[in-house]
């Protein structure tokens, strides 16, 4: 359903950004080949600030909703961040996701993974961090897809559950969980209902421990779940205040542009590792953030 959303989301782009173009390149006096290279640039130019409106937008409401002051993004964070709004997008459309898509062991020696992305999204999000993990040999890497788009967290950690106990039951090894956003929470929930000894680690990215003040904006169930002080949040953060029982990593942002606040992607029984510079998506695609990923899982070996 992900797959869906974002190809009607880019076409919708692509549609606005071709009848922009037009509109202007009618109102241009000028050759015809002239008028076409203006009208072409004049496309690519509105397809872009499209990109970047929501950046723009959600960096807003997060100076807006912060009850605690917060420093400006610089023009950097802003172009990286729309730049990976773009990569998320072009990914998470290219072809059906399936439920799980796998990169095998290449040898005997298993180093299993699995990906969980975020709200929105699906496992092709994760193709620049399963490029590294592969580069560093951690197999076979999962990359699972949770079904339907905005079910209850519970339903997912429920699926998610059921893919670590297959994955560690085919490997023969604990497996490690690395999760985005959303992702994170469901990872952490999905943690009660497996049994001892199944899992190695989990590392977070951008996840609202905490809850997230601009999940106030959506009316959806799992985005309700999200608030600051939700009853499924509360609950989850308190039966594991003392801790998971596995090592818990969570990296976050400085300047996430949808955690807010952003000491929301820590938690009290965790290692917390502050980044700057990184919108939410760009976590998943700068080197410096998917270092600390493998440098995070290699603490475990």
């Amino acid at each position: 359903m992900a797959t869906l959303l974002w190809r009607a989301v880019l076409l919708c782009e692509l549609l606005g950004s071709a009848a922009a173009a037009t509109a202007l390149a009618g109102r241009w006096a000028a050759p015809s080949a002239l008028r076409a290279l203006g009208a072409l640039g004049a496309g690519v130019f509105v397809f872009l600030l499209l990109q970047g409106l929501p950046v723009v937008i959600t960096y807003g409401r997060r100076r807006w909703t912060s009850h605690a002051p917060v420093s400006r993004p610089g023009a950097g964070t802003v172009i990286r961040e729309s730049a990976a709004l773009l990569r998320a997008a072009l990914a998470m459309c290219r072809g059906r996701a399936a439920p799980a898509h796998r990169v095998p062991a290449p040898d005997a020696s298993a180093r299993p993974v699995i990906l969980v992305h975020g709200i929105f999204c699906n496992g092709r999000i994760w193709g620049a961090l399963e490029r590294k993990l592969a580069a560093a040999g951690f197999a076979p890497v999962l990359a699972v897809t949770l079904e339907p788009l905005l079910a209850d967290l519970d339903v997912h950690a429920r699926t998610l559950a059921r893919a670590l106990e297959a994955l560690s039951a085919e490997s023969g090894e604990r497996v490690t969980l690395v999760a985005h956003s959303m992702g994170g929470l469901i990872a952490r929930a999905a943690l009660r209902t497996v049994r001892p000894g199944l899992l190695r680690q989990i590392v977070t990215l951008g996840t609202p421990h905490q809850g997230t003040l601009l999940a106030d904006d959506l009316s959806l169930t799992p985005v309700r779940q999200m608030r600051p002080g939700s009853a499924w949040l509360e609950t989850l953060n308190f039966t594991q205040a003392d801790g998971l029982g596995v090592p818990l990593s969570c990296l976050y942002s400085a300047d996430d542009n949808l955690i807010v606040p952003a000491a929301s992607g820590t938690f009290a029984p965790a290692t917390a590792i502050r980044l700057h510079g990184l919108g939410h998506l760009s976590l998943l695609f700068c080197d410096h953030a998917l270092e600390a990923v493998i440098a995070e899982l290699r603490k475990t070996d």
